[in-house]
């Protein structure tokens, strides 16, 4: 859930040609590879239902909601002041 939040608040980030343009290739190339990490981790921990069950079990699950909607908020709240 975290990672897809990341990957949107990048696309956000990378759609704004300003921010876009200050971004040195290398770098963008070190977020993109950062990226496949990071899909590559949520994937592994999706596929482990027992290692889900147990975090949820133990409110784990729950804490990463919040964070997730606030992500969402700050995303939004760039979204609205780059408008």
């Amino acid at each position: 859930m975290l990672q897809l939040l990341l990957i949107e608040m990048i696309n956000e980030l990378l759609r704004n040609n300003d921010v876009y343009l200050t971004i040195p290739p290398d770098q963008l190339l070190l977020l993109m590879r950062e990226l496949d990490h990071s899909y590559q981790f949520a994937r592994a921990f999706n596929d482990d239902k027992e290692l889900r069950t147990g975090l949820w079990k133990v409110g784990m699950l729950k804490q990463s909601c919040l964070i997730s909607r606030a992500a969402n908020l700050l995303v939004t709240r760039f979204h609205e002041a780059s408008t």
